[in-house]
């Protein structure tokens, strides 16, 4: 099928999806593939869920008057945006709207936030949602624009050279911001020059252009370099040649920016963290005064701003603040987090950093320098989370997984604590802060806690037994292998989920209720019961012989249906004395 063809298809459907669970009646389904996955085999599904239609290629999977069948689901997915892009060149009236795109080894997601809050006070301005940067993610980005549009915002990621390039040819920006040029992708640029190569592909689409626009940070001399050729240059940074000109204030812990060129209301306070987000934050100032957005509007926009998504987040628990910034992590960015954090004035501060992924043959190396940097401050505890961390010997204490840190962590029971938590997406460091917000709030269960999982009893020390806590200070030591028939000889306000092996509360617990167990002994028809009173120091003096683990797992879980009637058939009944 030609793609003009597809096109007015797509003109009466225009919605685009690539997932059969996301599905809404309408939508025209792009049946992708990936490495685990053939996408034409969900074609049925998604007619029979209320597909408009299904683009698939191969014949086996066709459905006459349902499926379009091309030669490459992926390539007309593309060569789809890149003609429903060029429709923005001549819009009624002669109106051509901008297409900013952004990328860099750091930064460009915040950069992205950022601009996206500016611009929308003045424009009704698209960008790209989430993760949705690479070669998928664009093409459908482009796609959930509508003529209404007065600017897009286009991020772009990409860990091999030639692949900004290729985002070029559909997304065909007309101005560019490269946040900086660090250490991450190692593994497929090769070097820091093909780190630079490969981004330098959005600057080299620009020079292509009569009017092509760069927003350049012009601290950074590689990046003066980098854009040489271009017919525009708004330059942004902290010298007096910049057109935007700006300073960190104040960053202890939120990034407050004085602007000392360009905006008359100098000061801008942010909810960031961290004074590595002082280009971030320079470079919306900058395209705003460039489309010319009010002043004030921009100020407004970037102190009202709150980071979401594990990046730069600051979360308050109880006492402690927790630094969530575990999106990514690569050499760069995490040097730069740990000198911030080092920065901070306070005492009691505990560093948990995960693996920093694809870095290929440097990365032992990189490892080893984020340790040497890390051993050069005083911290109340240093906690590294697998990858090459797992390999190099050093002082700190050592885990393979984020889950075992964050039973470490609610062992330590911190109070006044500052936390940085970062590492690599694939570390899933954010798991280290989940599950310790009923801990660090009051230390009450609450209906539906889940308060032991036993499918994940293998990272604990010991891989029989599991402990539940049931007040600030003591646990409980229980038997998973013992416990299929529990249900029929535990507190009734306690359900076992022999399913899931999750043990669930069905009512709030508070200091002073009372849970009875049984307590498993060498046999089985030979145990216990006891009552345990929430929060008595007294809580477990009967108990014989019981071993104390220091781990305790305390999760939100999407509850099972089965678990979810039993709280409704229940509720009258869980009155607390």
């Amino acid at each position: 099928m030609q793609i003009e063809s597809l096109y007015d298809i797509y003109k009466k459907y225009p919605s685009v999806q690539t997932d059969t669970r996301k599905l809404q009646q309408g939508d025209i389904f792009f049946a992708l593939k990936g490495g685990n996955f053939n996408g034409n085999s969900f074609a049925k599904r998604a007619i029979d869920g209320g597909a408009a239609c299904a683009v698939i290629d191969e014949k086996e999977f066709e459905i006459p008057g349902k499926t379009i069948l091309v030669d490459d689901v992926l390539l007309a997915l593309q060569q789809l945006a890149k003609y429903h892009r060029e429709k923005f060149k001549n819009l009624p009236g002669g109106r051509q709207v901008p297409f900013i795109a952004i990328t860099g080894s750091n930064g460009k997601t915040t950069t992205k936030e950022l601009i996206h809050a500016v611009l929308s006070t003045s424009f009704k301005t698209y960008t790209t949602e989430g993760n949705l940067n690479n070669h998928i993610g664009i093409p459908l980005t482009i796609l959930k624009i509508r003529e209404d549009a007065d600017m897009a915002v286009i991020e772009m990621g990409a860990n091999h050279i030639g692949e900004i390039a290729g985002y070029c040819k559909y997304a065909q920006p007309t101005h560019g911001i490269i946040t900086n040029c660090g250490k991450a992708h190692l593994e497929g640029f090769g070097s820091i020059e093909g780190v630079k190569k490969a981004k330098g592909e959005l600057f080299d689409h620009l020079r292509t252009l009569t009017h092509g626009y760069a927003f350049v940070m012009w601290d950074y001399d590689y990046l003066r370099e980098m854009s040489k050729g271009i017919s525009g240059i708004i330059k942004y940074g902290t010298n007096n040649d910049a057109h935007i000109i700006g300073k960190v204030k104040q960053s202890d812990p939120y990034l407050e920016v004085e602007i000392l060129q360009g905006l008359e209301n100098g000061a801008i306070k942010t909810q960031l963290v961290g004074d590595y987000n002082l280009p971030n934050v320079l470079a919306a100032i900058t395209v705003g005064k460039t489309f010319k957005v009010a002043e004030e509007k921009i100020k407004s926009a970037i102190e009202n701003y709150s980071p979401s998504n594990s990046r730069s987040q600051l979360i308050e628990q109880g006492s402690n603040k927790i630094i969530l910034d575990a999106y990514n992590a690569n050499p760069s960015s995490m040097k730069l987090a740990i000198e911030n954090f080092a920065a901070i004035k306070e005492e009691n501060k505990i560093l948990i950093l995960g693996g920093m992924a694809e870095l290929g043959t440097e990365s032992i190396q990189e490892h080893q320098m984020i340790i040497d940097l890390v051993k050069k401050y005083k911290w109340k505890a240093v906690v590294l989370v697998g990858g090459d961390f797992t390999k190099i010997k050093h002082p700190f204490i050592s885990y393979n997984s984020s889950l075992e840190a964050k039973h470490w962590l609610h062992q330590q029971r911190p109070e006044n604590a500052y936390i940085l938590v970062k590492g690599s997406r694939s570390m899933q460091m954010e798991k280290v802060t989940e599950g310790h917000k009923a801990y660090f709030a009051d230390h009450l269960y609450r209906e539906g806690d889940i308060i032991a999982d036993f499918s994940a009893s293998q990272i604990l020390s010991s891989p029989t037994y599991l402990t539940i806590q049931l007040d600030e200070h003591k646990h409980i030591l229980l038997e998973p292998e013992k416990l299929r028939n529990i249900n029929h000889s535990c507190d009734p306000n306690v359900f076992f989920d022999t399913d899931a092996m999750q043990l669930v509360v069905l009512r709030d617990i508070q200091k002073g209720d009372e849970l009875t167990f049984f307590y498993p002994s060498t046999e089985w028809d030979m145990a216990q019961p006891f009552t345990c009173q929430c929060g008595s120091d007294a809580c477990l003096k009967e108990i014989k012989g019981a071993l104390y683990l220091p781990a305790v797992i305390l999760e939100r879980y999407r509850l099972s249906s089965f678990i979810q009637k039993k709280l409704r058939a229940r509720e009258s009944k869980n009155k607390i004395a």
